[in-house]
């Protein structure tokens, strides 16, 4: 069993309970960029907080296999089932990103959405191959930053924080929108 807070899984299980999954989208920001991953499918990609699993789903489907972890057993179950339905190679695991083990250079593509807690940086980092892309999309602070993100400020990044974190990476897109809050970054580990 996960050690992870109640009022956390109770939360989000609450969001994904009604959801079917298969029925949203992936990231405009994945979509967009998909043509980076051409030369990469047929490898190993990974989801960080991938909740529906609308990005896993979108991975697999481009041929990579996909290791997909959420914190919610709810959201994790309903895309254990939808993969196997669909022959997708998905690997669905509940997670608590705070407490697992990190496997370095076991990735060719993450992606990460709406996730964030600095101090696991490292460690999502250094699972990453060398030459390995990292698809990142956060909430960073700014006179729009809706003031629920008040209560979490750990949550939400400074501006060009994600870009600092990543400086020592080839950085292929970078963008924050102000309307919108959110930042966004494609690199390439070196």
């Amino acid at each position: 069993m996960i050690n992870k807070p109640i009022a956390t899984v109770e939360k989000w299980n609450k969001k994904y309970e009604g959801l079917k999954i298969g029925t949203t989208a992936p990231t405009d920001f994945l979509q967009q960029h998909s043509y980076l991953l051409n030369s990469l499918s047929y490898q190993k990609a990974c989801d960080f907080a991938c909740g529906a699993g609308a990005n896993s789903i979108f991975l697999a489907k481009m041929g990579f296999a996909v290791d997909s972890f959420d914190i919610s057993d709810i959201a994790i179950n309903k895309l254990d089932k939808y993969s196997k339905k669909n022959k997708l190679s998905i690997r669905a695991k509940v997670a608590d990103l705070s407490q697992m083990n990190f496997v370095r250079n076991k990735y060719n593509v993450m992606n990460i959405t709406f996730f964030m807690q600095r101090d696991l940086m490292p460690k999502i980092k250094d699972s990453l191959k060398k030459d390995g892309l990292i698809f990142y999309k956060t909430v960073v602070r700014n006179q729009w930053t809706p003031p629920r993100f008040d209560k979490h400020p750990d949550f939400v990044l400074q501006p060009n924080e994600l870009l600092s974190m990543f400086a020592d990476w080839h950085i292929i897109n970078y963008n924050e929108n102000e309307t919108n809050s959110n930042a966004s970054l494609i690199a390439r580990k070196k």
